[in-house]
């Protein structure tokens, strides 16, 4: 266990059974709890802790009977954060589901109460939250988010064997057919034909339009498609492991592309079929849908409220280069138009794209502060601006512009969601540090502390403040990768 899993586990503890004698050693934690005071159905919902003895028996908790259910990793003793179909896409940036689970009991969340995921990402608190029985609405700019996350609750709603069954009837359709796939001559194949090779293209143009044809079933051709999507940049002309837009200089995997495919769908269907076996509160209606709305957009967001919390890993100052690293997915399944991709990543909070119109706009904003953010957020993007040096490029020089924007699209954020809480609502954040050098100057951007900054400007109090260790990234970016990040909980003032 980390130590901030050691911390969680008692923080978990203290707060639902008060008065249990904990203790930690080389071996674990036990926790002795009187036996008449609590319901052992409190005690299996506790996310750090493998059993519970119980009048002579032991019985594991629903956190490891999830964990074990995973075909992969789950008898194994590493920690697996992909059972379910936690595991059914690639999405950089998301966080442990346990982190959610433990959430979920920290802020007292119960079953009945709906929780608001600002910025849903692949779903990650959406589908947690179902196996704990919870209903919860999750928001996203961007599309390809918002169809994983639904993804995601659609594989509740379906088997593994028509999984394979529709599945197997598209794939060997492709292996036949696929070579007779004729590519449109407009835009979206234009743009997909540059990225990937022509056998390539043909087949995943194959699955797509097979899959529409012959799997009618929504549920299952979204869960179908997604991992299907899992797979197209592996076998594209974009280097795999770079987040960025570069030409591949790696070999193509060894495993032909729907052999690999074929393979990813069985995995996920002994997953989600595993996962069923062991769920909770099978016949308790939960109602979990993600939606593609900008948490800034108060309008938009307007028919949305009484949530009783809120749970995210919210974007940083110099967020993921999201569209970047899922542009083909995005364009491959017709959510947006090659155009449209380029505007969706600037528009993203945390963007670090900037167009010169824009500079010019936020240079004015700044300089007055019209957007009205705190004083000390004020006065460190001016420091930034003072700092710039000739040698800076165009990314540096931008970047006062671009955390000046960040402060003032999550002051949006903060407002829209202490609007769509309850009252007394918890609101959970798990962010981490940025950095970034100017002029020969290192800025250590402390984004939790000027989150919670922000959130107290806003209607909200600090309820803890928990740091967290960060699994350690072996890529191409683990040098500018974040070394410590920390749960914040906030509590909607009265």
């Amino acid at each position: 266990m980390f130590q901030y899993e050691k911390a969680l586990a008692e923080k978990e503890v203290r707060l639902i059974f008060p008065g249990a004698i904990y203790s930690v050693s080389d071996g674990g934690i036990q926790v002795h709890i009187d036996h008449d005071k609590y319901n052992i159905n409190d005690l299996l919902k506790l996310t750090y802790f493998k059993s519970i003895e119980w009048d002579g028996h032991e019985e594991l908790t629903y956190q490891a009977l999830k964990e074990a259910s995973c075909p992969k990793v789950g008898a194994q003793k590493k920690q697996s954060t992909r059972y379910g179909a936690h595991g059914l896409h690639e999405y950089k940036g998301k966080f442990n589901p346990q982190i959610v689970s433990s959430i979920i009991n920290l802020c007292g969340i119960k079953q009945g109460d709906k929780i608001l995921e600002p910025f849903c990402g692949s779903g990650t608190t959406l589908y947690e939250a179902m196996l704990n029985g919870i209903s919860s609405d999750g928001f996203d700019y961007n599309p390809l988010a918002c169809f994983l996350s639904n993804a995601k609750v659609s594989s509740f709603r379906i088997s593994g064997s028509e999984l394979l069954k529709y599945a197997e009837a598209v794939l060997l359709y492709c292996e036949e057919n696929s070579h007779n796939i004729v590519i449109e001559n407009d835009e979206r194949s234009e743009y997909l034909s540059r990225w990937l090779d022509i056998k390539y293209l043909k087949i995943f143009e194959c699955l797509l339009k097979t899959a529409s044809k012959m799997i009618d079933d929504d549920h299952i051709r979204n869960v179908f498609l997604s991992i299907c999507s899992n797979n197209i940049r592996e076998y594209s002309l974009q280097e795999p492991a770079d987040l960025r837009i570069r030409r591949r200089s790696s070999p193509y995997p060894d495993i032909d592309v729907l052999t690999k495919i074929k393979k990813s769908i069985a995995e996920v269907a002994l997953s989600i079929d595993a996962i069923k076996k062991i769920q909770q509160n099978k016949n308790i209606e939960i109602n979990t849908n993600s939606h593609n709305i900008d948490i800034r957009d108060k309008k938009g967001l307007v028919n949305y409220h009484g949530y009783d919390a809120a749970i995210t890993s919210p974007p940083y100052a110099t967020a993921l280069p999201y569209i970047d690293t899922q542009r083909l997915s995005l364009i491959w399944l017709g959510l947006a138009t090659p155009k449209e991709v380029k505007l969706l990543e600037n528009s993203l909070i945390g963007s670090r794209e900037l167009t010169k119109k824009e500079e010019k706009i936020l240079r004015e904003e700044l300089k007055e502060n019209k957007n009205q953010i705190k004083d000390e957020l004020h006065e460190l993007c001016n420091d930034m601006l003072t700092s710039l040096g000739s040698e800076d490029g165009f990314r540096r020089q931008a970047m006062p512009f671009i955390v000046y924007r960040y402060f003032s699209d999550m002051q949006r954020m903060f407002k829209n969601v202490f609007s769509m809480l309850n009252s007394n609502g918890s609101f959970a954040l798990v962010v981490g540090h940025n950095q970034t050098t100017l002029g020969g100057k290192l800025f250590d951007l402390d984004t939790p502390t000027y989150l919670k900054m922000i959130a107290e400007e806003n209607g909200f109090t600090s309820v803890d403040d928990i740091k967290l260790d960060v699994y350690k990234r072996y890529d191409l970016h683990k040098a500018n990768s974040i070394n410590s990040e920390r749960l914040l909980i906030l509590r909607k003032k009265d």
